[in-house]
């Protein structure tokens, strides 16, 4: 099965995403049941717009702000091998904005598939591919698998926070689209008993004006030991005098993750 999807926001997206994985034919991967569709390619228009809340799914929003946050400050895994690259691309994207080479790579072949101990560290994420054609900045994420319950509705926001954070650091007039490119986008059969909850909105409202637009930053240097300060903050405490130095944006994030 085959699947190219564009979504509004995820909220009017998602249930119909999930709807459009059920279409297929269940059959056995890996041992289990699994609704797949192999080289989907899905869109978010708006990506500040990416938590598809009141739709009957319960999402642990702190632990994907969480995931964002870590990618960011470079903790992760994942955001250990490619803080240095965003970096990179911050400038390269400065000096020339038309550049088709502002991509990040995650996997190591090398170190992630010739060493049998490392291989938990081999991630499904392959990569971050940023666009410029003013007015806006697209991204292209390319994943090589997702399991669309457990792991891609998080990356709808960790993706949309990523790509507004880069149009802070290099001062970009507009957020542009998310592209998902996915190997294997599946839902497993074990998981349809929860998506028969899923519903759709009934009345398409608006974004949400308290969404977060990501960390603010005159480079991304700056970025980056901005989400370390807000990590420390979320672990050890916050005060009043903290609060104060707070964007909206970054305020959201520890009032998500840490609530008071």
């Amino acid at each position: 099965m085959t699947l190219h999807y564009t979504m509004p926001n995820a909220r009017e997206g998602v249930p119909e995403l999930i709807k459009r994985l059920k279409l297929g034919q269940p059959y056995k991967v890996d041992g289990r049941m699994t609704y797949e569709a192999r080289g989907a390619i899905v869109t978010i228009e708006d990506p500040i717009d990416s938590l598809p809340v009141d739709i009957g799914i319960r999402l642990d929003i702190s632990s994907i702000v969480r995931e964002y946050l870590d990618l960011i400050n470079g903790s992760s895994l994942v955001g250990q091998r490619i803080r240095y690259q965003l970096d990179e691309i911050e400038k390269l994207i400065i000096t020339r904005p038309d550049t088709r080479d502002a991509l990040v790579v995650v996997p190591d072949p090398q170190y992630d598939r010739t060493m049998p101990e490392r291989s938990a560290t081999v991630q499904p994420l392959i990569g971050y591919h940023f666009i410029y054609r003013k007015p806006a900045i697209d991204l292209h994420v390319y994943l090589r698998e997702s399991d669309v319950m457990a792991h891609f509705i998080g990356q709808l926001f960790v993706a949309g926070q990523l790509l507004a954070t880069m149009v802070n650091a290099i001062n970009a007039p507009e957020i542009g689209s998310v592209t998902f490119h996915i190997g294997s986008l599946y839902l497993l059969s074990a998981d349809t008993s929860i998506t028969d909850y899923i519903k759709e909105p009934k009345v398409p409202e608006k974004r949400d004006a308290s969404l977060p637009t990501g960390i603010e930053g005159a480079n991304w240097e700056e970025v980056v030991q901005r989400a370390q300060w807000l990590t420390e903050l979320i672990d050890n405490g916050v005060t009043d005098d903290d609060r104060k130095r707070f964007t909206s944006s970054e305020r959201w994030f520890v009032d998500t993750v840490s609530p008071a």
